[in-house]
């Protein structure tokens, strides 16, 4: 019970909601529906399938300055991916990928990572 809580993934933090329904809508949107304190709410996700059976929810932010002299003198990378699935169990399989890099000059650096989350489907 030490892993993050399905909402925080979507970054909603300091909410109290024990449940939340995922609903597809027209193969393009994912809404998420949770109840925080007594009022509903509803957020809603572009996302688009992918090979294996997933969908993924990207957010891309590049940032590349290229002055007329010399090229590629600065660049910024920002990467978000969250792939969403189930397994055979009907359990729910959230993968979060990000990365952070950038470049100035000859110097580069960045870091970035991958989790799967598995959540179970509650029986309310």
């Amino acid at each position: 019970m030490g892993g993050p809580k399905l909402l925080e993934l979507f970054g909603i933090s300091n909410c109290e909601a024990e449940i939340v329904t995922l609903t597809f809508r027209n193969n393009t949107f994912l809404d998420l529906i949770y109840k925080d304190s007594t009022i509903t709410k509803t957020l809603t996700f572009q996302v688009r399938h992918i090979r294996r059976g997933y969908l993924e929810i990207s957010s891309v932010h590049k940032n590349i300055q290229i002055p007329p002299i010399i090229p590629f003198l600065y660049s910024n990378l920002d990467l978000n991916r969250t792939r969403i699935g189930l397994t055979t169990n009907s359990e729910l399989i959230i993968d979060h990928k990000w990365e952070k890099s950038g470049s100035f000059l000859l110097f580069m650096g960045g870091a970035g990572g991958r989790t799967q989350y598995f959540f179970k489907p509650s029986d309310k």
